[in-house]
């Protein structure tokens, strides 16, 4: 695995439609044969950039990309309160993406840490992260020190998957 040059920063309301293109592509690449076909091929563009142009309006909003300086975005990570199960762990990260062609360059990672940082410096001191069992990616959470928490089933575009809960009692430590 080669470490490439990608610059973070937080994510500006202009950024919205990358974020969208790279969540869509994101989900169409990772969960193809494990979503039905016609739920990825339903998901939106134009209904992922509205989300998070939404998402940007917020003051709470923990988003940042990762752009390369010769392609642009490349990659981000969401991350912000944790409501529901597993309650002690306070800070969640909603998601990390990274186009299909830049992963295994460590920007997964950098995108991983920096919303860990994020979640500290918002005075979360845990954190956890759903991954769908059948992703092909979720061992990349074991790889930087998460442990099962458990398992849920959720229903995406009419299948029950099971989802896996990862968790860090704590942030500082993923971050030292």
């Amino acid at each position: 695995m080669s470490q490439m040059t990608a610059v973070l920063r937080p994510a500006a309301l202009a950024d919205a439609s990358a974020i969208a293109r790279i969540h869509v592509a994101g989900w169409q690449s990772a969960y193809r044969g494990i979503v039905s076909d016609e739920h990825l091929d339903a998901i939106s563009i134009d209904q992922r950039q509205a989300f998070w142009r939404q998402q940007l309006h917020h003051d709470h909003c923990l988003l940042y990309v990762a752009e390369d300086p010769a392609r642009g975005i490349i990659g981000f990570s969401y991350a912000g309160g944790h409501h529901g199960s597993y309650p002690e762990y306070r800070g969640e990260i909603h998601a990390i993406y990274v186009l299909e062609q830049f992963q295994r360059h460590g920007i997964g990672r950098l995108l991983f840490q920096q919303a860990a940082a994020a979640l500290l410096e918002a005075n979360f001191n845990s954190m956890m992260i759903w991954a769908l069992k059948q992703n092909p990616y979720r061992q990349f959470y074991e790889r930087l020190g998460g442990k099962v928490l458990g398992e849920e089933v959720t229903c995406i575009g009419g299948r029950e998957l099971v989802q896996m809960a990862y968790g860090w009692p704590d942030i500082a430590a993923v971050i030292a």
